[in-house]
């Protein structure tokens, strides 16, 4: 995307939320007081269905759902323009968890209860830090998983602590009446389930040893379309309504989110200083709330910018450069690398050429933001397994370069290509493939469906 970033006003904090001591005026990381020696803790804030139209500092839209929140945690950090993903929940955690695209996991598309979910022979994030050599990291993860295993699904992928639920909040689940697993023990929760997933993570930061690695994974601001506690926003939900008008309740939902996360960077104390932070978007916005220049039938689900370029924010000791912008090709699967490379986790330890690993540290551009991209080209994907009856077989490949964008669709037996200049289309509205491309076009082409097949069948 093309649009630059906007940073938070100095001092702003949602409903009048008290910066936390660690964080300077300008929301810039002070100087760690962790010893050389010691690794930072970890943080990872994950929200469900936020593409970069629904977060402000992006610029994407003028309309956006205010964040000051996260507005300030970028005015403090890295905000990464060209993050991508896959287009729905279940593919795309399963990619920040392993490091691995979802044609490698097998997740392609949203698990179901009874579906199979992470194989054991993944290695997730808490099972590669478990691998240091010499340091000890506790881990926990907090709210929404959705990557099968049953109640206890984050135990048995490595995670120390899990208090949370394993998939969507759907009814006769709501946010306010919910069966929460304690470390796979229900408990039947009635507060309100992004204040609960924050209660608990603070509650863990602050009795776990560190290093740690925490997970705080909202369910917000996914459906069901619903109004938050009022001291939690400032939206008029005047004539909203979950089916005929759900943008304003998406929107409370979205500032709900962003006070809580305020609540639990203050809530950190000194913590926060020896700690990287990484929040991201899961996938786009939903079709039925997404905002224009986004249109409905690139959003959420559909292999198009709306529904794969996500926010990606990192703020921490990591980053030399507070308040600058990316553009270089990132994908959430990076996130794995960077965590590994921060944590001094040797590489050999959690790689195996019968595991490939598609991560690459991100930590060059939190040295430098403005450095060239890492990747020539980036990409993302999704398929619905034969498992799942009630969607149509597909297989999405979704490949980019600074330029050029390729959709690669397979539907049943047929195959599609469709091909688009980000630099002069960003909103996907040309298919250029059946167009009489030139030299530089034609080579991206070339170069793009070569990298694919290398990919998908090496």
């Amino acid at each position: 995307m093309t649009s630059p970033l906007r940073l938070a006003a100095p001092g702003l904090f949602a409903l009048a939320i008290s910066a936390p001591a660690a964080w300077s005026d300008d929301g810039a990381p002070q100087p760690s007081d962790a010893t050389e020696s010691t690794p930072h803790n970890t943080l990872i804030v994950l929200a469900d269905d936020l593409g970069v139209d629904s977060l402000g500092v992006y610029g994407e839209s003028a309309n956006a759902p205010s964040t000051p929140n996260l507005d300030r945690l970028a005015a403090g950090g890295v905000l990464f323009r060209n993050a991508w993903t896959a287009p729905m929940c279940s593919p795309s955690r399963a990619s920040i968890q392993t490091g691995r695209h979802p044609f490698r996991t097998g997740i392609g598309f949203v698990l179901t209860d009874d579906a199979e979910g992470l194989a054991d022979s993944e290695v997730t994030l808490a099972e590669m830090l478990s691998l240091h050599p010499t340091v000890d990291f506790e881990s926990g993860l907090f709210g929404k998983w959705h990557l099968g295993g049953g109640e206890a699904g984050p135990l048995d992928q490595g995670y120390k602590v899990y208090r949370g639920y394993p998939n969507n909040l759907y009814a006769p689940q709501s946010y306010t009446n919910f069966t929460r697993y304690d470390n796979g023990q229900p408990v039947q929760v009635a507060s309100y389930a992004t204040t609960d997933t924050v209660d608990e993570a603070l509650a863990f930061m602050a009795t776990a040893p560190e290093p740690w690695l925490c997970v705080v994974s909202f369910h917000a601001p996914h459906e069901p379309f619903h109004a938050p506690p009022s001291n939690l926003h400032s939206v008029d939900l005047t004539g909203a309504h979950p089916r005929t008008n759900p943008r304003p309740l998406y929107e409370a939902m979205v500032q709900a989110m962003d006070a809580e996360i305020g609540r639990m960077l203050e809530g950190m104390g000194t913590a926060f200083r020896r700690t990287n932070i990484f929040f991201a978007g899961d996938n786009g916005t939903p079709k039925a709330v997404s905002l224009p220049p986004f249109e409905p039938l690139h959003a959420k689900l559909t292999p198009y910018e709306g529904g794969i370029n996500v926010p990606l924010i990192v703020h921490g000791p990591a980053v030399q450069v507070a308040g600058r912008e990316c553009r270089g090709l990132v994908n959430l699967t990076d996130v794995y690398a960077t965590v590994a490379e921060l944590a001094g986790v040797p590489q050999a330890l959690y790689t195996d050429p019968s595991r490939p690993l598609d991560s690459i540290s991100l930590l060059p551009y939190l040295e430098v933001p403005t450095r060239p991209s890492l990747r020539g080209r980036a990409y993302a994907g999704a398929f619905n397994p034969t498992a799942n009856p009630d969607v149509t077989l597909f297989t999405w490949h979704m490949v980019r370069d600074e330029r050029y964008k390729f959709i690669v669709v397979q539907d049943g037996g047929q195959l599609f290509l469709e091909m688009y200049d980000l630099q002069n289309d960003p909103f996907e509205q040309d298919n250029i493939v059946y167009d009489s491309l030139d030299d530089a076009a034609r080579q991206a082409l070339k170069f793009a469906v070569h990298e694919l097949r290398a990919m998908v069948n090496g």
